[in-house]
């Protein structure tokens, strides 16, 4: 089933039958007439230079962070560590223009890798000083160059001291919940992930792949480096950004190159819809199409109905989409291989309460649900309660475990992590080691339904919500709002969970935005569809909500600036919050107004201490003017409490996170006197 120990041995064998084959053509712009072709022969002659140079500057075992734009770069450098018996860490490079974005990924990656290399190319080292001086984390680890390195080292290269049980790279989690994770992948696992992905998607030495998924990501990394060489197979490749610019390149490789095997998240087929004009279509032939995969993120009938309905007459058929799952903890593949069919349809109330129960009608009481396919060969999923450990009945939802041998070792140096992750055993039982995926779903009928992430769940008055459910809603209901561009999380006021919004406006729509229309039709089709009451809307600038690097919003992320105060806010609304022409300060406002504004400074200052004495048990002579709130023991749900309280107490309207901006008693008293009180 699997003669090879691990992936080079596939990379010799098929370099030696047919070292002149095409294994990568590289679109350098996105255009079918603008290519560099890689053959079998070039690249082995590439990756085994590569893999000397880095052995000339470091040992058998250590690790390299790659950072690099472009696949002719970044599949090289890839194999040569591979080829060296180096860990790679596959991230991306920094962007210049988005550094306060970037950066602090980069860097997380970089603290947790502890890597002895960081390879890139000789323009990208050109300005590694500047990075260095300002980042000083990169300061001591050696930087090295590789798209020009001497291919007479080839001849000098030696087959590398691993077994199937080495680790063959470090891939780092999307952080979309939590800071970046490396997750140890074994020469084994790779090579088992790699059959589960053939037999649920029938490759061979015969399909071509059409991807423009980033390379550093699990899918374009498993998919198209070593899928490719796995499987013999050819793959055309274009950079994300040529294909955000026109998503149409990707179909028109599809259709010059006759692409049989495509796959990209759910919004990458919203684009192809969103930009490709009727008259367009005239230029593509799609029936080449067999296996069109889809995945990354929660799968709608509405993008795959809407798609396929668009491109039929381009010779598409809805019949070859594949919805999937699967995570960088399994390498890539856990489920999938089914024919996209009829979606189940649920009671909403139900689902709500953890229950599934079929319903016959589409209507606001009911929701649409997409399998992700059947487990793969040689894993098993369970459904479990994620609190009692047991096994849930067939028709409630629970936390997805999966074991096999597909699934990672553990995450690098990270022995809690992997225990609570990668060491999970059902309650009664004792059937394990499971991985806890943290999703949410059930099965029915051997298919796979994920319903949501258990630690993005929003649970009001004890019934619970899915995010991205109420973010469709939400971002559907007004033109001015960008798709995917929408973050539903929940936040603690008063002891009650209240659910916010962060919504990004399009740039086209901003210059005769009318927000507070924008803001009235979310809450009615919120509340229409939902029946949840909505704490605050934010409407930002758009391309200012924090995605990971596959492109999905980072809940928890655009969470913590919206408590900091941090977003690039164009308008927001709170409820009971009234406009500031109804607001009637209290006496006691009034009372403080008539007074000399010293005292009125002086006394803020004294009612704040009382209060934090009373919430914290801190003795009043300990707290100074100048210490930070979060110092004295000011967690997130108390600031909230005390600048409720001070709202309650001055009659104004005080943002809930004020504390976040004005982090001491005497810079908030001060805003407090001069920007609320006697302002004007």
């Amino acid at each position: 089933m699997k003669p090879h120990k691990n992936i080079l041995d596939y990379f010799i064998q098929n370099a030696s039958k047919r070292p002149d084959k095409n294994v990568y053509i590289i679109l350098k712009d996105g255009e079918t007439d603008n290519t560099l072709e890689i053959t079998y022969h070039n690249l082995l002659i590439d990756v085994k230079a590569i893999a000397v140079h880095l052995l000339k500057n470091t040992q058998t075992g250590s690790r390299a962070l790659l950072l690099y734009e472009h696949a002719q770069d970044f599949i090289p450098a890839f194999l040569g560590c591979l080829y060296a018996g180096i860990l790679a860490v596959p991230a991306y490079p920094p962007d210049p223009m988005r550094l306060n974005r970037s950066l602090p990924r980069l860097i997380s990656i970089f603290k947790d890798a502890k890597p002895e290399l960081v390879l890139t190319t000789a323009v990208n080292l050109a300005l590694v000083d500047g990075l260095t001086s300002m980042y000083p984390e990169f300061k001591n680890t050696r930087w090295l160059s590789t798209n020009q390195t001497n291919k007479d080292l080839a001849q000098d290269w030696v087959y590398p001291d691993i077994t199937e049980n080495s680790l063959a790279y470090l891939q780092y989690t999307s952080g979309s919940t939590q800071n970046p994770r490396g997750v140890m992948i074994t020469h084994q696992n790779l090579l088992d992930n790699q059959w589960v992905g053939k037999q649920l998607n029938q490759f061979s030495s015969d399909s071509i792949f059409a991807g423009w998924l980033p390379l550093y990501h699990d899918l374009g990394l498993m998919a198209y480096v070593i899928g490719t060489i796995y499987n013999d197979c050819l793959s055309v490749l274009m950079s994300p950004l040529h294909f955000l610019q026109q998503p149409f390149r990707w179909l028109k490789a599809i259709s010059h190159y006759r692409a049989t095997h495509n796959a990209g998240p759910p919004f990458g087929y919203e684009l192809c819809v969103k930009h490709t004009l009727p008259e367009m279509r005239d230029q593509l032939d799609l029936s080449c199409w067999k296996i069109a995969g889809i995945g990354a993120e929660t799968v709608s009938m509405k993008t795959i109905d809407q798609f396929s309905s668009y491109f039929k007459t381009c010779g598409f058929d809805q019949n070859v989409f594949r919805p999937t799952y699967g995570m960088a903890e399994t390498v890539l593949y856990i489920s999938g291989g089914m024919t996209y069919s009829k979606p189940l349809t649920i009671s909403r109330k139900s689902l709500e309460k953890g229950l599934i129960v079929s319903s016959e009608n589409n209507s606001p009481e009911t929701q649409m649900l997409v399998h992700s396919g059947h487990a793969g060969e040689g894993f098993d999923i369970a459904i479990v309660h994620p609190e009692t450990l047991e096994r849930c009945d067939n028709n409630s939802v629970g936390e997805i475990w999966v074991k096999g041998n597909g699934v990672a070792s553990g995450y690098y140096k990270n022995v809690s992590a992997t225990r609570e992750t990668f060491k999970a055993y059902i309650k009664d039982t004792r059937e394990g080691p499971f991985l806890r995926t943290g999703d949410l779903g059930f099965m029915k009928d051997h298919l796979l339904y994920v319903t949501g992430r258990l630690k993005d769940l929003i649970i009001v008055n004890g019934r619970n919500f899915y995010p991205q459910d109420i973010e469709t809603t939400a971002q559907s209901c007004h033109p001015a709002i960008r798709k995917g561009c929408c973050v539903a999380f929940s936040i603690t006021i008063e002891r009650t969970e209240r659910v916010c919004l962060v919504l990004e406006i399009k740039k086209n729509k901003m210059t005769q935005l009318n927000p507070d229309q924008v803001i009235k039709e979310i809450l009615r089709s919120v509340t229409q569809w939902h029946d949840i009451e909505i704490y605050a809307v934010i409407l930002v600038h758009p391309d200012t909500i924090p995605k990971t690097s596959s492109g999905k919003p980072q809940r928890s992320l655009c969470k913590k600036e919206f408590t900091e105060i941090k977003l690039a806010i164009i308008h927001e609304w709170h409820h009971h919050i009234s406009p500031p022409s109804t607001i009637h300060p209290t006496s006691k406002a009034i009372s403080l107004k008539e007074k000399q504004k010293k005292f009125v400074y002086e006394e803020i200052k004294q009612w704040m201490k009382h209060r934090i004495h009373e919430i914290i048990s801190i003795d009043i002579k300990e707290i100074s003017d100048d210490d930070l709130f979060e110092d004295l023991g000011l967690d997130s749900s108390r600031s909230v409490s005390l600048s409720f309280q001070l709202k309650e107490w001055l009659g104004y309207e005080i943002h809930p996170f004020i504390l976040y901006q004005y982090k001491t008693i005497d810079s908030l008293a001060t805003y407090l006197v001069e920007n609320v009180l006697f302002k004007g």
